[in-house]
């Protein structure tokens, strides 16, 4: 013999019951007629409604995009293309304004700076040796891959995706994110610019290659921080200043931990 008394006396884990003919009824207020009060008729009534309604948010999105495939369609007619052969062109193909191109291609001949601007800059100027400097830069350029790694920054479309590994490979800095690249371009544009001496007046004072490492990461890291703000701005990928200046306190505290 089976005593049930116990686990009947139990709360049940469900909603009550009150509550779910509420609930079913609010949802059957605006009918008319019984089924606005009636919950028999209020359950059968609202079941249909949420299934139509989810057809007709399937129904929506297809005729919008019948729609824009009319659009595009009409257009491209006019420049006597059509839609397929379109759609193709433009994923192979880089659409830049109103003209499409088949690729970008950054190199060292396509250089905005001439060599002999390049060739010295403010650092070496302030009596920084070049090994120094692109170590210096290097860091920089990691602190900023790992930062756009952390703030889970966009990476690029295929479009242009060969370009920004191209602009990558130019500078050995990591794979071809969009708003990274970015970022490292503006921070190598900075520097440039201005010397990583007078932005580190404790870098000359010190002996131990790591500690002078350090000391220069804690002077630029603002630089980094800066770059990584506005390049993500730029390739509308926006972060908040507040997200920004956590993740590089973040990696500051993982490298004082190395």
């Amino acid at each position: 013999m089976v005593f049930l008394t116990a686990q009947l006396w139990l709360r049940s884990r469900l909603t009550d019951r009150y509550w779910r003919v509420q609930e079913v009824l609010k949802h059957a207020r605006h009918f008319r007629g019984r089924k606005n009060r009636c919950y028999r008729l209020a359950v059968r009534a609202v079941t249909r409604a949420f299934v139509k309604c989810t057809r007709a948010r399937r129904l929506k999105k297809r005729n919008m995009r019948t729609l824009w495939i009319n659009r595009i369609t009409a257009a491209s007619q006019e420049h006597g293309l059509k839609y397929p052969a379109f759609i193709a062109n433009l994923i192979k193909g880089v659409l830049i304004g109103d003209r499409l191109y088949s690729g970008v291609l950054i190199t060292l001949e396509n250089c905005l700076l001439p060599d002999d601007k390049l060739r010295f800059t403010p650092s070496m100027s302030s009596g920084l040796d070049t090994d120094t400097e692109t170590d210096l830069r290097v860091v920089g350029c990691e602190l900023i891959q790992a930062a756009g790694i952390l703030l889970r920054l966009p990476q690029s479309p295929p479009g242009i995706r060969d370009a920004r590994r191209a602009l990558a490979q130019l500078h050995c800095y990591g794979p071809p994110e969009v708003a990274m690249a970015t970022g490292q371009v503006l921070f190598q544009r900075f520097f440039y610019t201005k010397s990583f001496v007078k932005h580190s007046m404790e870098l000359l004072e010190t002996r131990d290659w790591n500690k002078c490492l350090y000391v220069a990461l804690l002077t630029f890291q603002h630089v980094s921080m800066a770059c990584v703000h506005l390049a993500s701005k730029i390739e509308e990928a926006p972060r908040r200043i507040r997200d920004v200046i956590n993740v590089f306190h973040r990696l500051r505290h993982l490298r004082e931990k190395k």
